[in-house]
């Protein structure tokens, strides 16, 4: 059930970027998630001074972004901006990647990236996209196996702290920000039609075919009732 602006009002903590970083002199931080044996079933009502990237890669879980509720499975992929509230529910099993940093990282290269339609749906979203749910993307098949590889790859970097470190993690955040971006466009496009929407679906279950699926969270997934 969506909480209330009471637990809103006395769980909205505000998380520091600062508070997550390894490295001082360099604003970003990196995680994989992983609760399967974890009590952790819930994450309360939080914002942040950040931009936080959230990649599902397994469980399930539901997740409140702004004032509604979404159920999570494998793919979906989550763009957290500075100051937005979230918080995740009834955690199962759940693993994920959760990338932390400022999109002042990204500014030179800000000119291109606002043009794209992906980009600015995902990280630079009006209120209308926040409020329709529609700042969000369900990656398949193949590009969650680049996201992913992507993130290994940051998390590799951001660990292991060789010489150029800092440049390696930014340019593959660089690529993951661009990839997310053109999977969302694509996704945008998929569901032009009703048939296409079914089609996506068909896709979705054949990615999926180990899981609990219902009819109510196939229809969420095509933005059909």
């Amino acid at each position: 059930s969506m909480l209330s602006e009471k637990e809103m009002d006395r769980y909205g903590e505000n998380r520091l970027l600062e508070n997550h970083m390894l490295y001082g002199d360099f604003p970003f931080a990196i995680f994989l998630g992983d609760y399967k044996t974890d009590t952790l079933n819930s994450v309360k009502v939080h914002s942040h001074d950040y931009c936080e990237i959230e990649i599902m890669l397994n469980g399930s879980a539901n997740h409140f972004f702004e004032e509604s509720n979404y159920p999570l499975a494998l793919g979906d992929t989550f763009v957290i901006n500075k100051g937005v509230k979230h918080a995740l529910t009834n955690a199962r099993e759940l693993r994920f990647y959760n990338i932390c940093f400022r999109t002042d990282m990204l500014a030179p290269f800000m000119g291109e990236l606002m043009q794209l339609p992906g980009f600015r749906a995902l990280f630079a979203p009006d209120n209308e996209m926040l409020a329709t749910g529609k700042s969000r993307l369900r990656l398949l098949g193949k590009e969650l196996e680049y996201a992913e590889s992507l993130c290994a790859e940051i998390l590799r970097e951001y660990s292991e702290a060789q010489e150029g470190f800092k440049s390696a993690v930014i340019a593959r955040v660089l690529l993951l920000v661009v990839h997310l971006s053109r999977c969302y466009t694509l996704e945008q496009d998929v569901f032009a039609s009703n048939s296409d929407r079914i089609s996506y679906v068909g896709a979705y279950i054949e990615n999926h075919f180990t899981a609990d699926l219902s009819i109510d969270f196939l229809a969420e997934k095509a933005d059909m009732s």
